[in-house]
């Protein structure tokens, strides 16, 4: 099947994760184990599975570069629980992209709406399309509980380890949904995804983490000249055994070390045959004083963007 530059690919137009009466979607969740409906299924008591939406989409114009964003219902740093129940309510972001990346967590929407925006607002001559796969994150009799093994969009099955890293489980299935369906030049996804990187690296910088050096020092130099800035982190297979299950492929959290490392690693098992780029914005997303959102990482993806255009003007 042919490709083209940030749209679907032909004969896969059909409409995925379109809303099901409750009674369906519980059934849904409870058939996730063992059908393979995704990751997410279980994340909640609605079990959204590997559903993705289509945001947005600039211009398919010949010759422009091609962005793809995906948002997913994800951790929620604010809302911890020792109980091993989901935590609840906050958004988790996934982009691909030829060309440029997006995308964002908590005010998720909000912010990958207001950068999507800004791009048209802009009128940079670049394709961009937005993919939202979202799940009510909320405690219910058909949501994960521990020690339950679900299958991903992938195929891999992935053994539940903690109910509160289940931002994870729908980032993983977006970014299946993009390389199975987008020609993408690169990807990057974006979430509030661990404490551990508070601990790391504090609210100043977001961690870093890529599988192609060249995006790495893309997204480093647009950090600085933007001001939102941030810290590669190492991305080795050292860090795949903390993750080893006996009974799935793997674990989808790897114990109290390095957390924010695992977490990335888990989330490159689904992104190999991708050029992909992980910000775990966990820190500089919020403010405590005064509390709200900061916005980040729009700066630095608006500045990404930028670069890239103008890189293709000089090509």
């Amino acid at each position: 099947q042919r490709k083209d530059h940030g749209t679907r690919k032909q004969g896969q137009r059909g409409r995925r994760g379109a809303s099901k009466p409750e009674s369906d979607r519980r059934a849904a969740a409870s058939r996730s184990r063992a059908t393979g409906a995704g990751a997410g299924a279980g994340a909640a008591a609605g079990g959204f599975a590997s559903a993705a939406r289509v945001a947005n989409r600039q211009s398919r114009s010949r010759g422009c570069l091609t962005a793809t964003l995906s948002t997913a219902a994800g951790d929620d740093v604010a809302s911890r629980r020792p109980d091993g129940g989901s935590a609840g309510g906050s958004f988790a972001a996934a982009w691909a992209c030829v060309g440029v990346i997006i995308a964002w967590v908590g005010s998720t929407m909000a912010i990958l709406f207001g950068a999507m925006k800004a791009v048209a607002g802009l009128g940079l001559p670049i394709n961009v399309v937005g993919i939202v796969p979202a799940s009510e994150n909320m405690p219910d009799g058909q949501a994960n509980k521990p020690g339950d093994i679900v299958t991903s969009m992938s195929g891999q099955t992935i053994e539940v380890l903690n109910t509160d890293a289940e931002g994870r489980l729908l980032l993983c299935d977006a970014l299946t949904y993009v390389e199975q369906n987008y020609d993408a030049d690169c990807v990057i996804d974006m979430a509030t995804l661990t404490g551990a990187v508070i601990i790391a690296l504090g609210k100043h910088a977001s961690g870093l983490y890529a599988n192609q050096p060249t995006l790495a020092k893309a997204l480093t130099a647009a950090g600085e000249l933007s001001g939102d800035r941030v810290w590669e982190l190492p991305l080795w297979e050292d860090y795949e055994s903390a993750l080893k299950s006996p009974f799935a492929d793997v674990a989808n959290v790897g114990g109290r070390e390095a957390g924010s490392v695992t977490a990335a690693v888990f989330l490159h098992r689904f992104a190999k045959k991708l050029r992909w780029a992980h910000l775990d914005i966990a820190g500089s997303a919020w403010e405590q004083n005064p509390k709200g959102a900061t916005a980040r990482p729009v700066p630095l993806l608006m500045q990404f963007l930028l670069q890239r255009v103008d890189n293709s003007k000089q090509k």
